[in-house]
């Protein structure tokens, strides 16, 4: 993913740099709508990292869980 994003950037910025003007109006709204775009997204796989963090200590007391149910049957 890290790969495709740098792509998708570099074309990003050598479309505007051949097409569009720094002046324009609509350029700049459109740049922001990008910037809150890639500022949702990065919040967005921090929220991943942090259900990780949630997740693995369930998933070791599942185990645990799992490994008294077996010694109970």
């Amino acid at each position: 993913m890290g790969a495709s994003y740098v792509e998708a950037r570099r074309n990003y910025w050598n479309f505007i740099n051949e097409i569009f003007h720094d002046d324009d109006l609509s350029i700049e709204q459109v740049v922001e709508q990008i910037d809150n775009a890639q500022d949702s997204l990065q919040r967005m796989m921090q929220d991943l990292a942090n259900i990780e963090q949630v997740i693995n200590p369930i998933s070791t007391a599942v185990k645990i869980g799992t490994g008294l149910a077996s010694m109970a049957g």
